[in-house]
């Protein structure tokens, strides 16, 4: 992958130092989906058409690819390396380790999906490779394709019950001691 900057498709930059876009291929973004687990269950077809719509960036480790408040939406996809999901704490001094993102997880789609601000900061942990779908690019996916969305969708849903059910189980063992 070539790396230098260039606009996204809807014309927005993601601006962090440490971020790259890397000039990429339909063809190189559909290997890239279709090895993460994420797009397990969509069939090659559906994989031809996402990959169509997310840009690929190259983030190095150390860089904060959002922060907590910040309004700009879209989400990611990790296709390789690794990050943090960051909370401030109540003394908004320091910041928590709430979760880690590893290959294969997507991030950011709370704020894509509701428009709400960023409710955490994600900082890689690694220098990684991640695939990004703008809030301008998944309003075009949703009028073109919008039963891929559906099943793109019950799939990020399927993700963030499963990291909900961690966080209770942890709070609850939190609370017990």
């Amino acid at each position: 992958m070539a790396e230098r900057a260039r606009r996204t498709s809807n014309g927005s930059y993601l601006t962090s130092p440490g971020v790259a876009y890397a000039l990429t291929t339909v063809r190189e973004r559909m290997e890239m989906i279709a090895q993460a687990d994420w797009a397990a269950d969509l069939e090659w077809g559906e994989v031809v058409r996402i990959a169509q719509f997310f840009d690929a960036c190259t983030v190095k480790a150390g860089t904060v690819v959002f922060r907590e408040g910040d309004r700009e939406a879209y989400m990611c996809l990790l296709i390789s390396g690794r990050a943090e999901v960051r909370k401030r704490s109540p003394d908004a001094v320091t910041d928590k380790v709430i979760s880690v993102i590893n290959r294969g997880k997507t991030f950011g789609e709370m704020s894509m999906i509701d428009g709400e601000p960023r409710s955490a900061t994600v900082l890689a942990t690694e220098d990684s490779t991640v695939l990004v779908l703008t809030k301008h690019n998944f309003a075009r996916l949703t009028e073109e394709c919008p039963r891929l969305v559906l099943r793109m969708v019950l799939r990020m849903y399927r993700q963030a019950s499963q990291h909900l059910r961690a966080m209770n189980l942890a709070l609850v063992e939190h609370l017990e001691t």
